[in-house]
């Protein structure tokens, strides 16, 4: 996936096509970041168009997919979700359809350098009236997050959303939350607030990243004495993720703890990251209302885009001057190892010139000719040096650029031949 070049933070939000909410959504998203002085564009990933583009280039992966879609179950009248990852191919495995649709997905030109995601929920349910109602956003979902998850990007998934991240997880979906929590979680209320609208409170882990956008007053009322805090949020939903032994297990491993119940601590408000990126998933709706609680959690999806963001732009600078270093290391190493290679050069040419003139006075002298045996037997005294070193020699011009570039080099030429030839007694 490519860095973000658009020069401010992107955050991408899945867009469902008939979806009411979606403008508000994203309007709430940009006010909110404003709010707190994050310029950022917010960017429709349009899931159907994205889906239909995939399944015209990829008809047999798409119909693999399908093929393996879990069917809903229902278990002593209760409906529940089966573990996603191990009726359908595994993301991570190259040879999978699933990872397919996830390399379709990086190299997806809207995706392309999104610094944070906003992923609202929809109107329909995850397992009842059907799951099999929307397999191209659940799929969509599961190949997206794991994107998510690679690249440490922030995101927030809301109320569908929340209850399809824990059920790729594999964790357990209930249909009955009225029964089980004795309150509904489904009012009847449609479009923008307008002030204040709350069905029902919950309890937030007062050591979780949930509780920092808590009101500021309730911030400063906690302790480490006291209980976990209480905040009236809405509620729109008639299923969500149960809390069991087994489901917190199950999170746990997919790398979530749950940061939000409701009273009964039946049913999971919110759950997030344990570590890296900040992934928050919450079964209420932050973008609906417009209390303080709700638009603290916009805000924070705005500052960690920005956050995000910030980073790559530093790591690209990074990279940007440590390729600069290295291209620069690398000019100066040839340059050495040239500068290198003509002092071996020089030396190997003022050395044959040398050895070619102690030749001359070994002849010229009359020495023995053990002294001249000793002369040839030296590997580098062979014939053909001493021919071209009679040939340089005539070359008076050549000559002098050799012993100037000689003494630049190494110094005196008497340096150079004895650096080189200390093994060889010429007397």
């Amino acid at each position: 996936m490519k860095e973000n070049n658009s020069g401010k933070p992107v955050i991408g939000f899945v867009f469902i096509e008939g979806r009411k909410t979606n403008q508000m959504y994203m309007d709430n998203l940009r006010e909110s970041a404003a709010d707190c002085g994050v310029d950022c564009e917010v960017r429709p990933l349009e899931v159907e168009k994205i889906m239909d583009e995939f399944k015209k280039g990829n008809a047999e992966t798409y119909a693999q997919l399908l093929e393996q879609y879990p069917p809903k179950k229902e278990i002593n009248g209760v409906v529940t979700a089966p573990n996603i990852d191990v009726e359908t191919p595994d993301m991570e495995s190259t040879k999978s359809p699933g990872a397919k649709l996830k390399e379709f997905l990086t190299n997806y030109p809207s995706i392309q350098g999104i610094n944070a995601v906003a992923a609202p929920g929809d109107v329909k349910n995850v397992v009842e009236p059907g799951i099999n109602e929307n397999p191209d956003r659940m799929y969509f979902e599961k190949a997206f997050y794991s994107i998510v998850k690679d690249r440490g990007i922030p995101a927030l998934g809301v109320c569908g959303t929340e209850q399809h991240i824990a059920h790729f997880a594999g964790a357990q979906i209930v249909n009955d939350v009225e029964q089980r929590t004795g309150h509904d979680h489904n009012p009847k209320f449609e479009g923008k607030s307008s002030g204040e609208v709350h069905s029902h409170e919950i309890i937030v882990d007062k050591g979780s990243m949930l509780a920092g956008y808590l009101p500021k007053d309730i911030r400063k009322s906690l302790s480490k004495d006291s209980p976990n805090p209480t905040i009236a949020v809405n509620s729109i939903h008639t299923q969500g993720v149960l809390i069991s032994p087994e489901n917190k297990k199950i999170l746990d491993k997919a790398g979530f703890e749950i940061s939000a119940a409701e009273p009964k601590e039946k049913i999971v408000e919110g759950y997030e990251s344990k570590y890296g990126a900040p992934i928050i998933q919450t079964q209420f709706h932050p973008e609906f209302d417009n209390a303080q609680f709700e638009r603290n959690i916009l805000k924070g999806l705005a500052k960690a885009a920005e956050t995000n963001y910030n980073k790559q732009a530093a790591t690209q600078q990074i990279q940007q001057k440590g390729e600069g270093v290295a291209s620069g290391l690398r000019h100066v190493k040839e340059k050495e190892t040239g500068e290198y290679k003509q002092q071996e050069h020089v030396g190997e040419i003022v050395k044959k010139e040398y050895l070619s003139k102690k030749l001359d006075e070994i002849l010229k002298n009359g020495k023995k000719n053990e002294a001249r045996q000793k002369v040839f037997e030296d590997k580098d005294a062979t014939l053909d040096n001493l021919k071209l070193g009679e040939k340089l020699l005539k070359d008076s011009e050549e000559k002098g650029k050799i012993k100037k570039a000689a003494h630049k080099k190494t110094g005196s030429v008497e340096k150079v031949i004895l650096s080189r030839q200390n093994k060889l007694l010429i007397s």
